[in-house]
């Protein structure tokens, strides 16, 4: 194992270069598919901020910016997040340097985004941030693409309700999907599929399975809600993380806040032991 090592993901989206270059680096668009808040200084040698809530923060210089066609973004001094999302300090893991480049290309129909994110580092600390980076990617950028082709320039309404707890990745992947949590019916589905989630054995949301990586990440649009629901798992420092993510598109009405709170109250009682 180097410290080069490197996720790639790619997605083709129905929209011009201009759209997806503008929802990459301007921070109104990005709290629309992506943080929960974000800062941009453009250009070459400015930053971005991105974060979710207290956690998370990710702070880049710009390397490379070429408008509509290439973006670079690059972490010096970078090291991986705990379970609550803030960083492991030096003495804990090396720190090494991450970039992050950003590919714009016109395809028929529209714009292929690639995206290269490279140079994590070695141990089991950068292991358990490869994963969970590698997943979240991949999530994002469908997320990306969700919005551009359905929602753009409507607000956003976002909630994040999080845990962590001592068991593994599996073992609270089953006890999310268990009686009590999250459960899906039918199940096994395939993505794409119609599916019905039933949230703490009570309320249910309709909707169809969006993306699923077994045992780390599963989400599902929802016409209802208006948006996205998702729920997942990640390690780091020996623990899982486990966290809930509402997004929806509609007007803001608390409902999101409301189902923010009850599926926090519902991963607080099934991992309180």
């Amino acid at each position: 194992m180097t410290n080069q090592r490197s996720i790639e993901v790619a997605v083709e989206i129905a929209a011009d270069r201009r759209d997806v270059w503008e929802a990459l680096v301007d921070p109104v668009e990005l709290v629309r598919w992506f943080s929960l808040s974000a800062e941009v200084v453009p250009g070459p040698g400015g930053q971005t901020v991105w974060a979710w809530d207290d956690g998370w923060r990710w702070i880049s210089t710009i390397d490379r910016w070429e408008p509509g066609a290439a973006l670079t973004l690059v972490n010096r001094d970078q090291r991986p997040f705990d379970t609550g999302g803030q960083l492991l300090s030096p003495g804990q893991v090396a720190p090494a340097t991450l970039a992050m480049e950003f590919t714009l290309t016109t395809v028929a129909g529209g714009t292929r985004l690639r995206l290269v994110h490279s140079g994590f580092g070695k141990g089991s600390h950068w292991d358990d941030e490869f994963d969970g980076v590698s997943v979240g990617w991949a999530f994002e950028l469908r997320s990306l693409k969700l919005y551009l082709e359905r929602f753009r320039g409507r607000q956003r309404t976002g909630g994040l309700a999080r845990t962590s707890t001592p068991l593994s990745q599996s073992e609270a992947w089953k006890r999310l999907l268990g009686p009590g949590g999250f459960s899906l019916a039918p199940w096994p589905a395939a993505e794409g599929a119609a599916v019905a989630l039933r949230m703490g054995g009570g309320d249910e949301l309709a909707g169809t399975l969006y993306f699923h990586v077994p045992e780390r990440d599963l989400s599902l649009t929802s016409a209802d809600l208006g948006g996205v629901f998702r729920f997942g798992t990640h390690q780091a420092m020996g623990k899982t993380g486990v966290s809930v993510w509402i997004a929806s598109y509609q007007p803001d009405d608390g409902r999101v806040a409301a189902l923010t709170a009850r599926c926090q109250g519902i991963i607080d009682r099934l991992f309180s032991s």
